[in-house]
């Protein structure tokens, strides 16, 4: 009798009811699919981020290998010559205005500069880069670009300027586009 008396005391069961695991998991749910969420934002900014500054960098290396050889050159010693430019500041060339010719001083001989003729074009979304008769993709320079444009105007015919755009796929198969403008004084 001792032993009945034990059981039919009332001794609340720590348990927990159905409906309130129900609740737990749906909340853990929830809480777990907003992180998964937040981190997945998270990854595809970092990837167009990326993206973005993968392109720029790129189009950096182009204007900085094309304004440092424009440098050395002489306003003279260009394919851009502005008695013919239409309207004054329009792009001109002899193979348009994805593409510069030019001489760029390799030394002295004699007392006499030795001109090296030199040029940039785009081609296929490389720049191609020709210096004395050997020509080469740049893809160690730049790739991904999809505009190069060269231009000077009468008004200032020393200066160059140069307009660089590019276009990237980042991972998740979004476009990222950038685009840069430089100018570079020419030497006298």
């Amino acid at each position: 009798m001792a032993m009945r008396d034990k059981r039919n005391l009332k001794c609340p069961l720590a348990a927990f009811t159905l409906v309130e695991l129900m609740v737990t998991v749906i909340l853990t749910t929830v809480i777990g699919m907003s992180l998964f969420y937040a981190m997945s934002a998270a990854r595809s900014s970092w990837y167009l981020a990326d993206a973005q500054i993968s392109l720029q960098q790129e189009l950096r290396k182009a204007a900085f290998e094309i304004t440092g050889d424009l440098e050395g050159s002489s306003a003279c010693q260009t394919s851009y010559p502005c008695s013919s430019c239409v309207k004054s500041s329009l792009v001109c060339s002899d193979y348009g205005n994805d593409s510069i010719s030019f001489n760029i001083s390799d030394g002295l001989s004699g007392g006499t500069i030795i001109w090296v003729p030199m040029r940039y074009r785009l081609n296929a979304g490389l720049i191609e880069y020709t210096y004395n008769g050997t020509t080469t993709n740049a893809t160690s320079r730049a790739i991904n670009i999809t505009s190069l444009n060269i231009s000077r105007t009468n008004t200032t015919p020393e200066i160059f300027t140069v307009f660089l755009a590019g276009q990237r796929n980042t991972t998740n198969s979004r476009v990222v586009t950038a685009n840069m403008t430089t100018s570079v004084a020419l030497r006298n």
